[in-house]
């Protein structure tokens, strides 16, 4: 059994009233500021991003069309700086807590009095509590201990994916000692157990500007946007002049991909059967 003993009653407070009393101090000295320098509230409201009718409810002193306390501070740090009005004492000291139905300690009266407890406990009660903890700490370390279903299926796709790894590098090593240097237009054979077709896929890691021509006919000009993948299939020969080489990665009848320039630059290669 749990029993409180609060001390003595905050004292309340009405932050609306003190954020009126402070509003209507500053909404009289901007309105004042405004029309001495000849402006109007049309041209105020362009210039600070402030609506016509937050500046009104300003200069009004009408706290009931303002937003949140904490926005109707900034609101008014923003317009007294475009004025050149110094308000700071009234902004720093303009509340932005809430009422309720408790009521609010004084900003001066920061001590909280301290609250007096009193627990009395059961034995049997504790005892309760005991065994339900006793209960759930056995189930837990129960399914802790048991083996996880996935673990076999894991290991297999872990050694599986070396192995795919292994057979990738050694294709790649291939590829980079038997590839000669691209160089503008050049007529590239593709080396493959007697293809009937050339299948071609490419994927932009960049923007690039791409025409593809497949067996004399233009297939696609335009552009091929980060992240896209397109696919054609030559008969006879496949020519693609790329705007920015580096971004595009090739790869022949499903062979390794691999890009047929730089970055930025404009290469075009053409494959043939």
């Amino acid at each position: 059994m749990l029993k409180l003993f609060s001390g003595k009653k905050p004292i309340e407070v009405d932050y609306n009233q003190i954020r009126q009393e402070e509003l209507d101090r500053v909404s009289v000295l901007l309105k004042d500021k405004r029309q001495s320098l000849g402006w109007d509230i049309e041209s105020v409201s362009s210039n600070i991003h402030i609506t016509k009718n937050i500046l009104r409810a300003i200069e009004n002193g009408d706290l009931n069309k303002l937003p949140e306390p904490v926005f109707v501070k900034e609101l008014l740090k923003k317009y007294s700086e475009f004025l050149s009005v110094n308000i700071e004492e009234t902004i720093d000291s303009f509340p932005t807590e809430k009422n309720n139905n408790k009521g609010y300690k004084s900003a001066h009266q920061r001590n909280i009095n301290p609250f007096n407890f009193r627990i009395n406990f059961n034995s049997k009660y504790l005892y309760v509590v005991y065994i339900a903890l006793l209960f759930f700490s056995v189930k837990s370390l129960n399914e802790m201990l048991q083996p996880t279903p996935f673990t076999t299926q894991e290991t297999t796709e872990t050694q599986t994916s070396e192995n795919d790894t292994e057979e990738n590098q050694t294709v790649t090593d291939n590829l980079t000692n038997n590839t000669d240097e691209i160089t503008d237009n050049p007529t590239i054979p593709v080396v493959d157990n007697n293809p009937e077709q050339l299948k071609v896929n490419i994927k932009a890691q960049d923007n690039s500007w791409v025409r593809v021509v497949i067996d004399g006919n233009t297939e696609f000009e335009g552009i091929l946007t980060q992240g896209s993948e397109r696919e054609w299939i030559a008969s006879r020969e496949f020519t693609i002049r790329a705007g920015n080489a580096g971004g595009l990665l090739i790869s022949v009848n499903e062979e390794t991909p691999k890009q047929i320039g730089e970055l930025g630059q404009v290469e075009e290669i053409t494959l043939n059967l």
